[in-house]
């Protein structure tokens, strides 16, 4: 069995990255975050005026897959932030962070807790590669049919110091 040395740890692509200094997986997403401003830079610097109509085309076409894509990137990522805190936590992180409003933030945090929630990684897989809309998705995540709450006698069953008053479950002697 491998295990990491302390000193590195294991990044969600699987690679070692270093958890002192600055070759730690948040270093990896600083380079990789750096390097897509670059690539968008350097799309951004060509006039769209300048282009011919078939070439202008191709660039809308182009650049609305790659939107896509980034979508994708930030839905999963987004996903994972709301498996480990919550919707409402990941929605309110969203609105003091980026200056999202409330409406928009709550809606985005929803839609990547469902994707993550009901294990639709195929609807993020074809998102990240720009096969799908942000809309579609939002269509398949809507049309999933919701996961039925656990019965809450097995729940409670399972926990023996666990009670039911007024509906929560509370600690027995509370």
């Amino acid at each position: 069995m491998f295990i990491d040395p302390p000193a590195y740890r294991t990044c969600g692509d699987g690679s070692a990255a270093s958890t002192t200094g600055s070759t730690g997986c948040a270093a990896v997403a600083e380079h990789e975050a750096g390097a897509a401003v670059t690539a968008l830079d350097a799309v951004a610097g060509v006039d769209p005026a300048a282009l011919s109509n078939s070439a202008l085309e191709d660039r809308v076409v182009g650049l609305v897959a790659e939107r896509a894509r980034v979508e994708g990137e930030y839905l999963a990522a987004l996903g994972e932030l709301t498996s480990r805190c919550g919707s409402q936590s990941a929605a309110w992180q969203l609105r003091e962070f980026t200056r999202m409003n409330a409406a928009q933030a709550r809606a985005e945090s929803r839609l990547a807790e469902s994707l993550v929630e009901h294990d639709l990684s195929t609807t993020l897989d074809a998102l990240k590669a720009g096969q799908i809309q942000t809309s579609h998705a939002k269509v398949i995540a809507r049309e999933v049919p919701p996961k039925a709450p656990p019965q809450r006698s097995r729940v409670l069953g399972a926990v023996p110091h666990l009670s039911l008053r007024h509906g929560c479950a509370q600690p027995a002697g509370v």
